[in-house]
């Protein structure tokens, strides 16, 4: 039997104002994540699995406009987007990094 479990989650590291290390706090953020879930219901059939994916660059965060406009917060730009995808593609329990974010 199987059942998925999978359960989204968007981390911002740098909102509401970005410092240099905030990469590096994710990539740990991530690592921490994955090391605590393989902890999760060790003994389980089908235990729970962590992917997490990170990417840096640009991203314009504020208020919606317009008559559309739902409550909370839009973002504008490709991390998300790419750290989400980043985190599909990766192995069971790692953290995917983008390329130009280990630079």
């Amino acid at each position: 039997m199987y059942r998925d479990l999978a359960s989204n989650t968007l981390v911002l590291f740098g909102y509401p104002e970005a410092h240099e290390h905030h990469a590096e706090q994710a990539i740990r953020a991530g690592l921490e994540l994955c090391a605590a879930v393989r902890t999760l219901r060790p003994d389980a059939d089908a235990p729970v699995r962590c992917r997490v994916g990170v990417a840096t660059g640009m991203v314009i965060i504020g208020e919606p406009v317009g008559a559309e406009a739902t409550r909370g917060e839009s973002m504008v730009g490709d991390p998300p987007n790419l750290a989400a995808r980043l985190s599909l593609s990766a192995e069971a329990d790692t953290v995917a990094i983008e390329p130009s974010t280990r630079v």
